[in-house]
Parts: structure tokens; C-alpha cells; sequence
């Protein structure tokens, strides 16, 4: 198994382990944009998605306010799009979680090279190694999804 792919998978992800059909609703919702070839927000992501937990007010429905995203709600889309990666990069050698982006920036938020950094995919977060893989996930995930 890839090093990389190995790192990803020793990662504990609560959250999507206990809501496999919001899993399957964020990654949908990545790969309409992707066959459009576009990028989508965190809030446009997770906009009306109800997720269950049973760690979590007992399994009763969670909805993040994104006008209002508390520590918990960044952490569990963390984990979500962290989970999306690694079943991406597994099956299609590509992180789907590239495509989105902080609303304001237009990019990834920092969280996100530095995870792709801790798995030694990064060799450094300098701009320019930061945009050229940033470009090349993009890029492979607009043509696997344009073409399937």
C-alpha cells in the first residue's frame, strides 16, 4: 500500500465513521461541482446537510450554522473531507477535497496543506509548492470527473 495512502487511513475519523450517508451526501455534492469543473465553498458544501452523531447530542440532528462555524463544526468537516481524501486518493489517486475552498481566499483552508504536509506530500508550505500541488489535485479531479 502507498505510504501516503497508509498515513491516511491510520487516521481515527469519528464523525464521518458514524454518518456514512453524509459522507456519501458532501462527496456527491464535490463531484457536481467537479464535473462542472469548479470549486466549492465550506458553507456551500455543507448547506443544509444534517448530519447524526451519535457522540453528539445523543444522535439527534447536527446542522453547522455557517454564518456562525464553531471549533466543533471545523473539526468534523475536517474529518469529512479528510475521510473524502483518502477514499479518493485510494480509488482514483486524487485529493476530492482540493476543490473546496475558504469563500474568502478562493483556496483550501490552512488546515488542509497542512495535513497533506504531515502525510509528506508537501515537502514544504512555501506559495509555490502550496499552488502547484493545490493545482494538480484540482486539475486531476476536474479531468477524472469530466470524464466519468
Amino acid at each position: 500500500m502507498d505510504s501516503t495512502l497508509q498515513a491516511m487511513l491510520a487516521n481515527e475519523f469519528h464523525y464521518p465513521n458514524q454518518d456514512m450517508d453524509s459522507v456519501v451526501a458532501l462527496e456527491n455534492r464535490i463531484i457536481s461541482y467537479a464535473k462542472k469543473r469548479q470549486l466549492i465553498t465550506y458553507s456551500e458544501l455543507v448547506q443544509g446537510v444534517t448530519f447524526h452523531f451519535a457522540s453528539i447530542k445523543n444522535g439527534a440532528p447536527y446542522k453547522i450554522d455557517i454564518e456562525e462555524w464553531t471549533p466543533l463544526d471545523r473539526q468534523i468537516v475536517g474529518e469529512f473531507l479528510g475521510f473524502i481524501s483518502a477514499r479518493s486518493f485510494q480509488n482514483h489517486g486524487f485529493m476530492l477535497s482540493a476543490l473546496v475552498v475558504n469563500k474568502a481566499e478562493s483556496k483550501p483552508s490552512g488546515p488542509f496543506f497542512e495535513w497533506m504536509r504531515s502525510l509528506n506530500v508537501l515537502p514544504n508550505l512555501n506559495d509555490q509548492t502550496v499552488f502547484a500541488f493545490w493545482g494538480q489535485q484540482v486539475s486531476l479531479a476536474h479531468q477524472y470527473y469530466t470524464s466519468h
